[in-house]
Protein backbone atom coordinates (compact mmCIF):
# COMPACT_ATOMS: atom_id res chain seq x y z
CA UNK A 1 0.00 0.00 0.00
CA UNK A 2 1.85 3.37 -0.81
CA UNK A 3 1.71 6.06 1.72
CA UNK A 4 -0.15 9.47 0.23
CA UNK A 5 1.56 12.25 1.15
CA UNK A 6 0.52 15.88 1.52
CA UNK A 7 1.97 16.52 -2.15
CA UNK A 8 -0.09 14.02 -2.96
CA UNK A 9 -3.26 14.82 -1.96
CA UNK A 10 -2.28 18.72 -3.58
CA UNK A 11 -2.20 16.90 -6.95
CA UNK A 12 -5.47 15.17 -6.33
CA UNK A 13 -6.66 18.14 -5.73
CA UNK A 14 -5.05 19.79 -8.53
CA UNK A 15 -6.30 16.75 -10.91
CA UNK A 16 -9.67 17.72 -10.13
CA UNK A 17 -9.53 21.05 -10.84
CA UNK A 18 -8.22 20.62 -14.44
CA UNK A 19 -10.70 17.87 -15.02
CA UNK A 20 -13.29 19.76 -13.58
CA UNK A 21 -12.03 22.98 -16.03
CA UNK A 22 -11.24 20.58 -18.76
CA UNK A 23 -15.65 19.41 -19.13
CA UNK A 24 -16.76 22.74 -19.78
CA UNK A 25 -14.27 24.39 -21.29
CA UNK A 26 -15.62 26.07 -24.21
CA UNK A 27 -19.07 25.88 -23.21
CA UNK A 28 -21.41 28.91 -22.73
CA UNK A 29 -23.36 27.50 -20.20
CA UNK A 30 -20.37 25.35 -18.47
CA UNK A 31 -21.16 23.90 -15.19
CA UNK A 32 -25.04 24.88 -15.57
CA UNK A 33 -24.91 21.86 -17.80
CA UNK A 34 -24.77 19.38 -14.44
CA UNK A 35 -28.26 20.53 -14.13
CA UNK A 36 -29.70 20.90 -17.71
CA UNK A 37 -28.22 16.95 -18.82
CA UNK A 38 -30.43 14.59 -16.32
CA UNK A 39 -33.26 17.17 -16.62
CA UNK A 40 -33.40 17.09 -20.48
CA UNK A 41 -33.30 13.52 -20.35
CA UNK A 42 -35.73 13.12 -17.58
CA UNK A 43 -37.81 15.36 -19.83
CA UNK A 44 -37.44 12.97 -22.48
CA UNK A 45 -38.08 9.66 -20.93
CA UNK A 46 -40.72 11.41 -19.18
CA UNK A 47 -42.68 12.27 -22.39
CA UNK A 48 -42.30 9.34 -23.81
CA UNK A 49 -43.01 6.92 -21.51
CA UNK A 50 -45.20 8.73 -18.58
CA UNK A 51 -48.32 7.89 -20.54
CA UNK A 52 -47.76 4.37 -20.41
CA UNK A 53 -45.99 3.61 -16.88
CA UNK A 54 -47.68 6.63 -14.81
CA UNK A 55 -51.42 5.69 -14.82
CA UNK A 56 -51.97 5.51 -10.93
CA UNK A 57 -48.62 6.38 -10.19
CA UNK A 58 -48.47 9.34 -8.19
CA UNK A 59 -44.20 9.50 -7.72
CA UNK A 60 -43.36 8.67 -11.39
CA UNK A 61 -41.71 11.84 -11.39
CA UNK A 62 -39.59 11.00 -8.37
CA UNK A 63 -38.75 7.89 -9.52
CA UNK A 64 -37.62 8.58 -12.61
CA UNK A 65 -35.41 11.22 -11.96
CA UNK A 66 -33.85 9.44 -9.22
CA UNK A 67 -33.35 6.40 -11.35
CA UNK A 68 -31.34 8.75 -14.16
CA UNK A 69 -29.26 10.59 -11.48
CA UNK A 70 -28.16 7.76 -9.64
CA UNK A 71 -26.95 5.95 -13.31
CA UNK A 72 -25.93 8.78 -14.86
CA UNK A 73 -23.36 8.80 -12.13
CA UNK A 74 -22.49 5.36 -12.39
CA UNK A 75 -22.54 5.97 -16.51
CA UNK A 76 -20.26 9.31 -16.37
CA UNK A 77 -17.81 8.04 -13.75
CA UNK A 78 -17.19 4.53 -15.39
CA UNK A 79 -16.92 6.66 -19.06
CA UNK A 80 -14.30 8.76 -17.45
CA UNK A 81 -12.87 6.50 -15.26
CA UNK A 82 -12.00 4.55 -18.24
CA UNK A 83 -10.20 7.11 -20.49
CA UNK A 84 -8.80 8.77 -16.89
CA UNK A 85 -5.21 7.50 -17.68
CA UNK A 86 -4.74 8.01 -21.45
CA UNK A 87 -5.99 11.64 -20.77
CA UNK A 88 -3.62 12.54 -18.52
CA UNK A 89 -0.62 9.92 -20.13
CA UNK A 90 1.27 13.45 -20.58
CA UNK A 91 1.56 14.07 -16.62
CA UNK A 92 2.08 10.32 -16.10
CA UNK A 93 5.26 10.21 -18.25
CA UNK A 94 6.90 13.46 -16.34
CA UNK A 95 5.96 12.92 -13.28
CA UNK A 96 6.44 10.50 -9.95
CA UNK A 97 2.92 9.72 -8.16
CA UNK A 98 0.83 6.82 -7.34
CA UNK A 99 -1.27 6.69 -10.75
CA UNK A 100 -4.28 5.57 -9.17
CA UNK A 101 -5.07 9.32 -7.91
CA UNK A 102 -5.75 9.99 -11.50
CA UNK A 103 -8.26 7.81 -11.64
CA UNK A 104 -9.84 8.94 -8.50
CA UNK A 105 -10.01 12.60 -9.31
CA UNK A 106 -12.04 11.95 -12.42
CA UNK A 107 -14.20 10.07 -10.36
CA UNK A 108 -14.56 13.12 -7.91
CA UNK A 109 -15.84 15.30 -10.68
CA UNK A 110 -18.80 12.69 -11.50
CA UNK A 111 -19.63 12.57 -7.88
CA UNK A 112 -19.53 16.59 -7.42
CA UNK A 113 -22.01 16.09 -10.11
CA UNK A 114 -23.80 13.65 -8.53
CA UNK A 115 -24.10 15.79 -5.77
CA UNK A 116 -25.24 18.85 -7.64
CA UNK A 117 -28.06 16.86 -9.73
CA UNK A 118 -29.78 15.73 -6.53
CA UNK A 119 -30.75 19.59 -6.59
CA UNK A 120 -33.31 18.97 -9.64
CA UNK A 121 -34.15 15.75 -7.16
CA UNK A 122 -35.23 18.05 -4.45
CA UNK A 123 -37.27 20.75 -7.04
CA UNK A 124 -39.21 17.47 -7.79
CA UNK A 125 -39.39 16.44 -4.35
CA UNK A 126 -40.57 20.05 -3.12
CA UNK A 127 -43.74 19.57 -5.61
CA UNK A 128 -44.54 15.93 -4.90
CA UNK A 129 -43.23 15.63 -1.44
CA UNK A 130 -42.97 11.83 0.53
CA UNK A 131 -42.23 11.35 4.09
CA UNK A 132 -38.36 11.53 5.25
CA UNK A 133 -37.76 8.81 8.05
CA UNK A 134 -35.18 7.52 9.29
CA UNK A 135 -35.07 5.26 6.21
CA UNK A 136 -33.04 8.25 4.43
CA UNK A 137 -29.68 7.25 6.21
CA UNK A 138 -29.74 4.45 4.31
CA UNK A 139 -29.23 6.20 1.41
CA UNK A 140 -25.26 7.13 1.69
CA UNK A 141 -24.38 3.35 1.92
CA UNK A 142 -26.00 3.28 -1.82
CA UNK A 143 -23.58 5.75 -3.24
CA UNK A 144 -20.52 4.14 -1.12
CA UNK A 145 -21.45 0.87 -2.59
CA UNK A 146 -22.40 2.75 -6.37
CA UNK A 147 -18.55 4.28 -5.71
CA UNK A 148 -16.82 1.48 -5.22
CA UNK A 149 -18.37 -0.53 -7.96
CA UNK A 150 -17.17 2.71 -10.06
CA UNK A 151 -13.37 2.73 -8.66
CA UNK A 152 -13.05 -0.77 -8.90
CA UNK A 153 -14.24 -1.49 -12.15
CA UNK A 154 -12.04 1.93 -13.69
CA UNK A 155 -9.42 0.14 -12.22
CA UNK A 156 -9.34 -2.58 -14.53
CA UNK A 157 -10.98 -0.84 -17.90
CA UNK A 158 -8.27 2.36 -17.08
CA UNK A 159 -5.80 0.28 -17.82
CA UNK A 160 -7.34 -2.02 -20.23
CA UNK A 161 -8.26 0.79 -22.10
CA UNK A 162 -4.95 2.02 -22.60
CA UNK A 163 -4.19 -1.46 -25.08
CA UNK A 164 -7.87 -1.90 -26.49
CA UNK A 165 -8.80 1.98 -27.41
CA UNK A 166 -11.95 0.26 -29.00
CA UNK A 167 -13.44 -0.35 -25.47
CA UNK A 168 -14.66 2.98 -24.90
CA UNK A 169 -17.54 2.47 -27.97
CA UNK A 170 -17.71 -0.91 -26.49
CA UNK A 171 -18.60 0.17 -22.85
CA UNK A 172 -20.88 2.84 -24.74
CA UNK A 173 -22.91 0.47 -26.48
CA UNK A 174 -23.08 -1.82 -22.82
CA UNK A 175 -24.39 1.22 -20.76
CA UNK A 176 -27.51 1.89 -23.50
CA UNK A 177 -27.92 -1.73 -22.34
CA UNK A 178 -27.97 -1.27 -18.93
CA UNK A 179 -30.08 1.52 -19.29
CA UNK A 180 -32.68 -0.40 -20.29
CA UNK A 181 -32.14 -3.33 -18.25
CA UNK A 182 -32.49 -1.30 -15.07
CA UNK A 183 -35.46 -0.83 -14.70
CA UNK A 184 -35.68 3.27 -14.55
CA UNK A 185 -38.11 4.03 -16.63
CA UNK A 186 -40.73 1.08 -16.34
CA UNK A 187 -41.98 -1.14 -13.70
CA UNK A 188 -40.07 -4.54 -12.10
CA UNK A 189 -44.09 -5.73 -12.17
CA UNK A 190 -44.26 -5.67 -15.49
CA UNK A 191 -41.20 -8.21 -16.10
CA UNK A 192 -42.06 -12.25 -16.38
CA UNK A 193 -41.24 -13.79 -13.43
CA UNK A 194 -37.77 -15.68 -14.68
CA UNK A 195 -37.04 -12.38 -15.87
CA UNK A 196 -36.84 -10.47 -12.62
CA UNK A 197 -34.24 -12.87 -11.03
CA UNK A 198 -31.81 -12.17 -14.22
CA UNK A 199 -32.97 -8.40 -13.20
CA UNK A 200 -31.79 -8.42 -9.65
CA UNK A 201 -28.22 -9.71 -10.58
CA UNK A 202 -27.72 -6.14 -12.13
CA UNK A 203 -26.16 -4.79 -9.09
CA UNK A 204 -27.33 -0.85 -10.62
CA UNK A 205 -30.61 -1.91 -10.81
CA UNK A 206 -30.74 -2.89 -6.90
CA UNK A 207 -29.50 -0.02 -6.09
CA UNK A 208 -32.08 2.28 -7.49
CA UNK A 209 -34.83 -0.16 -7.07
CA UNK A 210 -33.71 0.01 -3.14
CA UNK A 211 -33.21 3.65 -3.34
CA UNK A 212 -36.63 4.42 -4.40
CA UNK A 213 -37.81 1.93 -1.21
CA UNK A 214 -36.37 4.23 1.53
CA UNK A 215 -36.61 8.31 -0.39
CA UNK A 216 -40.10 7.68 -1.95
CA UNK A 217 -42.20 4.95 -0.48
CA UNK A 218 -40.55 4.39 3.27
CA UNK A 219 -40.31 0.82 2.62
CA UNK A 220 -37.26 -0.85 4.41
CA UNK A 221 -35.14 -2.50 1.67
CA UNK A 222 -34.00 -6.32 1.35
CA UNK A 223 -31.02 -6.08 3.87
CA UNK A 224 -29.66 -9.29 2.56
CA UNK A 225 -29.55 -8.21 -0.91
CA UNK A 226 -28.09 -5.00 0.26
CA UNK A 227 -24.89 -6.81 2.12
CA UNK A 228 -24.20 -9.02 -1.55
CA UNK A 229 -24.11 -5.81 -3.42
CA UNK A 230 -21.73 -4.18 -0.55
CA UNK A 231 -19.70 -7.60 -0.59
CA UNK A 232 -19.76 -7.44 -4.35
CA UNK A 233 -18.78 -4.03 -4.55
CA UNK A 234 -15.68 -4.76 -2.40
CA UNK A 235 -14.48 -7.46 -3.92
CA UNK A 236 -14.49 -5.42 -7.36
CA UNK A 237 -12.78 -2.70 -5.83
CA UNK A 238 -10.30 -4.98 -4.08
CA UNK A 239 -9.71 -6.76 -7.64
CA UNK A 240 -8.98 -3.92 -9.53
CA UNK A 241 -7.10 -2.48 -7.12
CA UNK A 242 -4.70 -5.44 -7.36
CA UNK A 243 -4.75 -5.81 -11.52
CA UNK A 244 -3.94 -1.93 -11.21
CA UNK A 245 -0.99 -2.05 -9.06
CA UNK A 246 -0.18 -5.17 -11.34
CA UNK A 247 -0.18 -3.70 -14.36
CA UNK A 248 0.36 0.07 -14.23
CA UNK A 249 4.05 -0.09 -13.94
CA UNK A 250 4.42 -1.72 -18.00
CA UNK A 251 1.88 0.72 -19.13
CA UNK A 252 4.15 3.57 -20.13
CA UNK A 253 5.45 1.96 -23.33
CA UNK A 254 1.28 2.09 -24.86
CA UNK A 255 0.52 5.90 -24.24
Amino acid sequence: MIKITQNHKDLLLELIKTDFKLRYSGSVLGFVWVLLKPFFLFLIFYIVFSYIFAQGESHYSLQLILGLILFSYFSEGTTHGLTSLLSKANIILKVNFPRQIVVVASIINSFITLVVSFIIFFVFWIFNPTPITWLWLLFPIYLVILTLLIVGFSFFTSILFVRLRDLQSIWELSLQVILYASAIFYPISILPPQLRNIFFLNPIAVIIQQSRQILIYNQIPDLKILLVIFFASVIIFIFGYLFFKKNIKRLAEYF
